[in-house]
């Protein structure tokens, strides 16, 4: 798995009216001699009620890279941060049209390309934010939780970008190997219980019925507190199967206190059968 990297936070369309906290404190960190060099934006449209900030989102692939033919443009393989070279840019002006977040903006006087370079690990926007919509995620913690390699075996059943998936991968990456895993009907039941002769995850999993995930952890998680071996046991269901059909296991185990860990990856609706609503599916989703 690629490294995480730490990340810059904007609270999209949260911010007050008016404010420019952000740009004042850019401007006066990277602003240069006129102090015209902002390279984070308000955003204030008050015909549609929205106030917020834009900037570069540090791409993983990115496309302004991708299109500069100058060579000018960067990501380190150490912070993930996109860095544009300017003593190399000619001033085309291509990486800001192959951007499509509009993170990179173009010098008035010089037609040279400049973006946001996170401060280089301490962003000046973020300290300069009363309001705390702009905030400095370190992704360190997270990585040193990281400590086992991927229990998912390769491909995937799932829709392109689903959720589910990364959370689930994320989870076993904590977790480790010592997890029994378990499942019920659902869309990423085939991906943990695997398809054909292909297993989905490199643990044990079992995949219970709609009404019993719950009963299902708890008898097999006191099994091995009765023959002294200690175990994750980890369902990882969707809403249907937490709030609505297997809410009645659900609730015994809790007011037990049974020793399990119990995951509802809540997408709004059983999606496998036509995306019906569940009852933790807000109104109107």
């Amino acid at each position: 798995m690629a490294p995480l990297y730490d990340t810059l936070r904007i609270e999209y369309g949260k911010c007050p009216p008016d404010c420019s906290a952000c740009e004042q404190a850019c401007a006066k960190e990277k602003g240069g001699s006129n102090g015209n060099i902002v390279r984070i934006r308000a955003l204030h449209v008050p015909q549609a009620n929205f106030h917020g900030a834009v900037t570069c989102i540090q791409c993983s692939q990115p496309r302004c890279q991708q299109v500069c033919l100058a060579g000018a443009i960067e990501r380190s393989q150490l912070d993930g941060v996109v860095r544009i070279d300017e003593s190399k840019c000619v001033g085309c002006g291509m990486c800001a049209l192959a951007c499509l977040y509009g993170g990179i903006y173009r010098d008035p006087v010089t037609y040279k390309s400049f973006k946001c370079d996170m401060c280089d690990g301490e962003p000046k926007c973020v300290q300069a934010c009363p309001y705390h919509v702009l905030s400095h995620i370190k992704n360190d913690p997270i990585q040193r939780y990281l400590k086992e390699e991927d229990q998912l075996t390769p491909g995937s059943t799932l829709c392109p970008g689903c959720a589910a998936e990364l959370a689930l991968r994320f989870t076993l990456r904590v977790l480790g190997k010592n997890t029994i895993l378990f499942t019920a009907p659902s869309c990423l039941a085939t991906t943990l219980m695997g398809l054909d002769t292909q297993a989905g995850v490199r643990l044990a999993c079992l995949s219970s019925l709609f009404t019993n995930t719950a009963s299902v952890l708890t008898g097999i998680k006191r099994y091995y507190q009765h023959i002294g071996r200690e175990v994750n046991v980890v369902a990882f269901v969707g809403d249907g199967a937490t709030a609505d059909i297997g809410f009645q296991a659900l609730s015994g185990a809790a007011e037990r206190g049974e020793n399990i860990i119990y995951i509802c990856y809540d997408n709004e609706g059983y999606m496998n059968t036509g995306i019906q609503r569940s009852s933790t599916t807000p109104l109107r989703a």
